[in-house]
């Protein structure tokens, strides 16, 4: 601090008087300059919380796109499901009655083939007898 002379008092207090107003003007601009961060302080604040609003709506958006793209797979694999359900159902309906005549005809042809050797059996068996008929008379 510097040493005040007594005698010049009222230019010190004047000195003073300026300064205060000095100091006074200063800090009516700090306060205003204050006002506007307090401003711009809330209106970040604002867009922050609307970002951070977006930031879940964009994450609920992926996540709806995730479970999207996993009703689109399952789309798919039901689709081939069905054009394999269509082939399984043509070939119930178109070849099925057809394995089954030829099932019926295989085993047709089994009992046919079992009574034709049996046939021959016995005709080999009536051809011997006749031979030994004809050999005693």
């Amino acid at each position: 601090m510097r040493e005040i002379d007594i005698h010049k008092h009222a230019e010190v207090l004047a000195e003073w008087g300026q300064q205060i107003t000095i100091d006074e003007a200063a800090i009516k601009q700090d306060d205003a300059n204050l006002e506007k961060y307090e401003e711009a302080t809330k209106n970040l604040a604002g867009e922050i919380a609307v970002a951070e609003e977006l930031g879940i709506k964009f994450d609920d958006l992926k996540v709806q796109r995730d479970a999207l793209g996993e009703h689109r797979t399952k789309t798919d694999e039901m689709g081939a499901l069905g054009e394999c359900r269509m082939r399984g159902e043509t070939a119930f309906r178109y070849v099925k009655p057809l394995m089954d005549k030829a099932s019926e005809t295989t085993s047709a042809y089994t009992i046919t083939n079992i009574d034709l050797k049996t046939a021959k059996s016995d005709a080999e068996a009536a051809e011997l007898a006749l031979a030994q008929a004809k050999n005693a008379v």
